[in-house]
């Protein structure tokens, strides 16, 4: 394309881009299904990734995969075949053609997982493995939950832990190995626990320790991550060990004033949002767009069902992350108690936050006066502050990623306590 179709909130329009074949991108020799159990495979592949064709030994990440999305897919393929995957082949099974060949055998576990699961419910572990499922790198820890991804030149070879995604740890850019651990999952089975990030970060601290035993750590995650990687840090230093640095990329602190002022913040950013929307109609238009949204705002309380459909199908083509994957975001961040931290944290934020997808629209910048981000009374020890003039999602894109990845670095020899 010369360029990307964009929408009247000038975002991209993927309904107007052309419908992409994979067979045409792809290194990978495209290889078409051989029978009915390898093309329900690519059937339901091609549903979940949009696409027209599914080889069958094309990379599921690399199609366009995510952590989210891979647990519908392992949920969808189960259903279908009345088969649930064993544990011990969840990293194994990253094209259609692997996992057929489990399908038709029929395998099964056989060692007692129990233990390898911890106080972690069933569900919510192996919605924890979905997460790292088919994504290929060298696997460390006892369960094979860490990714480890050794950079390009290294200064340090201290690993960096990062509880997130492969892709983002890559774009970091640090000079060191950096070890990638999945997260808080966002399956609705964290209902299962009062306190999941609590209970995963357990596990995920003894994944760890397998790996690592001894030595320093630093530790560090973007969004409800960052809660994972703070609790990490906690429960390593209640165990003796020695945490060199947290890292939290605007993760929210949950102070009263704090969280007063962000409601009050997102409240006048709505405001400005429809203003700016208004500004640009006609008479009419401006009237009918306010009477939509009366009558949204009154039906939304209880929607027909066929609307509750629609959004959902329209929330699940445009964005990764569905409604429900919102409230359990939310779920997990309101439910952690947030304790005192008393050794070196770095808070990096986001100046330039987007309000409702529209980039003409901002949100106003709260940092000047609370750098600390809702952690305000919480972090007793050293405390560094760097801000990035971008939106909170594109900080885990390029460029500044690799931003974010070069703070990160002059931190670990930092003297003073604020630097932008």
């Amino acid at each position: 394309l010369d360029a990307l179709p964009l929408n009247i909130n000038l975002k991209v329009d993927r309904i107007a881009l052309p419908p992409f074949d994979a067979s045409q991108s792809l290194n990978t020799e495209f290889v078409a299904p051989r029978d009915r159990v390898e093309q329900q495979l690519a059937d339901i592949w091609a549903k979940l990734l949009g696409r027209n064709s599914v080889g069958i030994h094309d990379n599921f990440f690399d199609l366009g995969g995510h952590s989210l999305l891979s647990m519908r897919l392992i949920s969808e393929i189960e259903q279908a075949f009345d088969y649930q995957f064993p544990l011990k082949l969840f990293f194994q099974i990253s094209t259609i053609a692997e996992m057929s060949e489990s399908i038709r055998q029929r395998v099964s576990d056989s060692d007692d997982i129990d233990e390898q699961a911890l106080e972690l419910g069933m569900e919510d572990y192996r919605a924890l493995l979905c997460q790292s499922a088919g994504k290929t790198g060298l696997r460390l820890g006892k369960r094979g939950l860490i990714i480890n991804i050794l950079p390009e030149s290294q200064i340090s070879s201290q690993p960096f832990v990062w509880i997130g995604e492969v892709k983002t740890a890559q774009r970091l850019e640090l000079k060191q190995p950096i070890y990638v651990m999945p997260g808080a999952s966002l399956y609705p089975s964290m209902n299962s626990h009062q306190d999941y990030v609590s209970v995963i970060s357990s596990l995920l601290v003894d994944e760890l320790l397998s790996a690592q035993p001894s030595g320093s750590y630093s530790l560090g995650g973007w969004c409800y991550n960052g809660y994972v990687a703070m609790e990490m840090a906690q429960q390593l230093m209640k165990m003796g060990k020695n945490v060199d640095l947290v890292t939290l990329i605007d993760v929210e602190g949950n102070s009263k004033l704090y969280k007063w002022l962000h409601k009050l913040n997102h409240y006048f950013g709505t405001l400005r949002f429809h203003l700016f929307n208004i500004s640009k109609l006609s008479l009419r238009q401006k009237w009918k767009y306010i009477t939509e949204r009366i009558k949204s705002k009154t039906s939304h309380s209880n929607p027909p069902k066929e609307t509750q459909e629609k959004e959902t199908q329209e929330v699940e083509v445009n964005t990764e992350f569905g409604q429900d994957a919102m409230d359990l975001l939310y779920k997990a961040g309101t439910s952690y108690k947030q304790n005192p931290y008393r050794d070196r944290v770095l808070l990096i934020g986001s100046t330039e936050k987007i309000v409702h997808g529209q980039k003409e629209v901002k949100h106003l910048n709260l940092s000047w006066f609370l750098p600390h981000n809702g952690w305000e009374g919480l972090l007793q020890g050293k405390v560094y502050v760097a801000n990035v003039a971008c939106d909170h999602l594109d900080l885990m894109e390029d460029p500044y990623c690799a931003e974010v990845g070069k703070i990160i670095h002059r931190t670990s020899s930092l003297s003073t306590q604020y630097f932008s």
